[in-house]
């Protein structure tokens, strides 16, 4: 049986309350795999009826102010935790386009051996569905996909998948 190696993870955010723990989960098992990880943000495309200079300006200071939040976050956490992860091995990306798109065009170029995310789910009569972003990850990835449920849930990594 082949043994699950970790090295690269992709964590796809949308500063949700689900997305947040997503994240904390991801550099747990990013620092337990001693993996890299990259922290990505996807932008809805600007619509044809906002194409002013003013607007696109908006956009990037926008996307900076992303970068250096998530920036932020990355190292808040990995000081707070006391986590073995080096800043250093988290990038950051922010990308322009159809969230489940990007991602999935992302986790290619990167080439990941995991992708973890969250997902905000529906009701659906008395079950609670998956949304439409992470469903389609999950469907189309290149890699496994570990989708982050809502609510109160709390993960914690099993002692087996200790390094």
């Amino acid at each position: 049986m082949k043994r699950l190696v970790i090295n690269k993870v992709l964590i796809p955010v949308d500063f949700t309350d689900c997305s947040r723990r997503a994240f904390y989960v991801a550099l747990e098992l990013a620092a337990k795999f001693g993996a890299k990880c990259t922290v990505m943000h996807v932008i809805e495309p600007i619509t044809a009826l906002d194409l002013s200079a003013k607007k696109y300006k908006q956009v990037y200071k926008d996307v900076t102010r992303m970068e250096e939040g998530v920036q932020k976050r990355v190292e808040e956490f990995v000081a707070e935790e006391d986590y073995e992860i080096d800043p250093a091995s988290i990038g950051i990306e922010i990308s322009v386009g159809k969230p489940f798109q990007e991602i999935l065009k992302k986790a290619r170029e990167l080439g990941v051996d995991l992708v973890i995310m969250g997902s905000h789910g529906k009701l659906a009569g008395d079950e609670v569905m998956m949304g439409s972003t992470a469903e389609r990850v999950v469907r189309r990835a290149p890699c496994p996909v570990l989708v982050i449920k809502p609510q109160d849930f709390r993960f914690e990594i099993p002692n087996g998948l200790k390094k």
